[in-house]
């Protein structure tokens, strides 16, 4: 895992908040990683999501969480992060 992990979670309706649930309380969501100038849709069992997890429970590493608009992340036709505008 690199030392250096950028991950977006969206809602799958820009309708919806991340935090909205379906009947059942499950979250309607998408995770993406950046890996090598892309966005990449991340499956809830990737090695990625894995590594997130382990990398977070690690106190010694630090990180940062950041809202970004929705306004801000570009999406193509299939719901596909292709770009984020940060100031």
């Amino acid at each position: 895992m690199a030392d250096e992990i950028y991950i977006i979670t969206a809602s799958n309706s820009k309708d919806k908040r991340i935090t909205d649930t379906d009947e059942e309380g499950n979250f309607d969501v998408t995770q993406f990683f950046y890996d090598e100038g892309n966005w990449v849709e991340a499956a809830p069992d990737s090695e990625e999501l894995t590594g997130v997890g382990e990398y977070l429970g690690n106190e010694s590493n630090l990180f940062v969480i950041m809202f970004v608009p929705y306004s801000a992340v570009t999406f193509d036709e299939n719901q596909k992060i292709t770009s984020v505008k940060l100031p």
